[in-house]
């Protein structure tokens, strides 16, 4: 079996509060009230336990990019304007360094 085939438990977990955002959106669009406020609970609590238990000291301390490009991406960081800017710092710094 190869591990390296599987994801993270870090990448990994930075799709169900986006997957929540979309059937947050969807119902919506379809004028679903109760599963708009219960979709938009749910990725709000995701994206808040994948902070505490990913970016609670701010940006991560590596030069991979994937690091900072997905939960930038994903929105993970849209309602904290200063773990936002950390991210895109550090990407940016992550971007200036050769890869070894």
């Amino acid at each position: 079996r190869d591990l390296h085939s599987f994801p993270t438990r870090r990448s990994s977990d930075l799709y169900p509060p986006y997957s929540m955002q979309i059937m947050a959106e969807t119902a919506r669009a379809l004028g679903k009230t109760e599963d708009t406020a219960r979709y938009t609970d749910y990725a709000d609590g995701v994206c808040r336990a994948y902070r505490a238990l990913f970016l609670q000291n701010g940006a991560p301390d590596t030069d991979r990019q994937a690091k900072f490009v997905r939960p930038l991406a994903l929105g993970l960081a849209d309602n904290d304007a200063q773990l936002k800017t950390a991210l895109q710092a550090r990407l940016a710094k992550a971007c200036g360094k050769p890869r070894v």
